[in-house]
């Protein structure tokens, strides 16, 4: 548990992504990979008797229809249809009943038989497809998700099958809850952590594929292989939610003037700095909150002397992470009287020795471990160097260094690379260009 102002709720993530641009029948949000249109309605139906599905799909189809002409002034601004590739429009119906004056929230599905049977909507790839669920289950989305890239990989597996089922007429499931199992077992789960990898591999950042991320892939491919250390779902999704708890509530911790201020935030314009660590996917989350579970079992003497992990985001090769574990000996070079006023400096150092064209931000997160209250308490230090991009002379001189390094290496006997060589490394990239200080951000965690 994190001591913070509030407590913000599981599904409360996407409201960090809202844009300011305003509709009066949707919001529109900027994931990472595309803009997202979410409208709502509420639907109320007096019950007499038995419950009439056919009257709750007919009300359903009314406001689908509605939405579908809403859908227009939502789109209007995008002419080009390159844009609209990455865009994608949800509706979410809320139908209540009410029957001897109590109210009851019921669930309707609106799986692909729904399109085919009971609402004939155009579903092709060209065609901008509004897919509709819920509101339970799209609670439940944002739940199990708990990523923008997670949502939008769904969104994308939704639509998908949607466009499979109009074009054969077949139902290719049978509710949105169904084919949320379905996505969560399916290879584009891990397709993108697995594609960043190999990158990794690449650019000699290590010097093998990474173990968790192949056994979770080969149980994947082999389901009824029964192996005790791959990593589940709910490992996953038990990391995500601890390290959007964490940024949440280092958000609503951030300097405010008052209560009400620190909810109006919440919701609109959030700093890149929230969209950027929170723009991680279950298997990155997993991967960086992992190690805080690690330092518990460190030897004494490397607690006191303090450590440093490199860790890389799995979701945007761009993003390399520096958790900096300090020392508990005061006066070291990791200790945090040491460090904490230079996270900056190291920061940047990092940036120069990465050679890596597609490096945009270093995040150094500066740990300590303290017992308040006979509790262990988590102490950290968030921060975040922006790395400008670089023009095409840097990328073509970088990739040239980087090959020639990736020879160099592959005429000596492998090694593993330690946290130390990679901020050591002699060779050096073209130099990036630093853009936006973003501020260093304090939080406590209880373990």
């Amino acid at each position: 548990m994190v001591s913070s102002p509030s407590q913000p709720e599981m599904t409360d993530w996407l409201s960090y992504f809202q844009s300011d641009e305003t509709f009066s029948s949707a919001l529109k949000y900027e994931l990472p990979h595309g803009q997202l249109f979410v409208a709502q309605a509420t639907i109320e139906l007096e019950v007499q008797g038995s419950i009439k599905t056919h009257k709750i799909a007919s009300e359903c189809n009314k406001e689908i229809k509605k939405a579908l002409q809403q859908q227009k002034r939502w789109l209007k601004s995008y002419t080009d249809k390159a844009e609209l590739a990455n865009v994608y429009s949800v509706l979410i119906l809320d139908v209540i009943l009410t029957k001897d004056n109590k109210r009851k929230r019921v669930t309707p599905t609106f799986g692909a038989k729904y399109f085919i049977e009971d609402f004939v909507m155009e579903v092709t790839e060209q065609s901008q497809v509004i897919q509709v669920f819920s509101y339970s289950v799209w609670q439940e989305v944002l739940d199990m998700l708990q990523t923008p890239c997670e949502l939008w990989r769904f969104l994308a597996f939704h639509l998908r099958h949607l466009q499979q089922a109009a074009k054969t007429g077949e139902v290719t499931f049978a509710s949105e809850r169904a084919l949320i199992t379905e996505f969560l077992a399916s290879p584009a789960l891990l397709e993108q952590a697995i594609k960043v990898d190999n990158e990794l591999v690449k650019y000699k950042l290590k010097t093998e594929p990474n173990a968790t991320l192949v056994r979770m892939a080969s149980a994947q491919n082999s389901p009824y292989m029964v192996n005790t250390e791959t990593v589940s779902y709910e490992h996953m999704k038990q990391a995500s939610m601890l390290w959007t708890y964490l940024y949440q509530c280092a958000y609503l911790s951030a300097p405010s003037t008052s209560p009400a201020q620190q909810q109006e935030q919440s919701l609109h314009s959030s700093p890149l700095w929230m969209r950027q660590l929170l723009d991680e996917s279950l298997f990155s989350r997993y991967e960086l909150i992992k190690e805080l579970y690690l330092y518990p079992s460190k030897p004494v003497e490397v607690k006191q002397t303090g450590y440093v992990v490199h860790q890389h985001s799995y979701e945007s090769l761009g993003r390399h992470y520096v958790l900096i574990f300090y020392g508990t000996q005061e006066n070291t070079p990791h200790a945090r009287n040491t460090l904490q006023a230079r996270l900056q400096d190291v920061a940047k150092d990092v940036a120069t020795r990465l050679v890596m064209p597609e490096l945009h931000h270093i995040v150094i997160l500066g740990i300590e471990f303290l017992v308040v209250n006979q509790e262990t308490v988590v102490d950290m230090d968030v921060f975040i160097q922006s790395v400008g991009a670089m023009t095409e002379k840097e990328r073509y001189l970088t990739e040239q260094l980087s090959a020639l390094q990736i020879q160099q290496q592959a005429a000596q006997p492998p090694q593993t690379m330690s946290t130390a060589q990679v901020s050591q490394a002699k060779v050096q990239p073209a130099k990036s260009k630093p853009a936006v200080k973003l501020p260093s951000l304090q939080l406590k965690m209880k373990m």
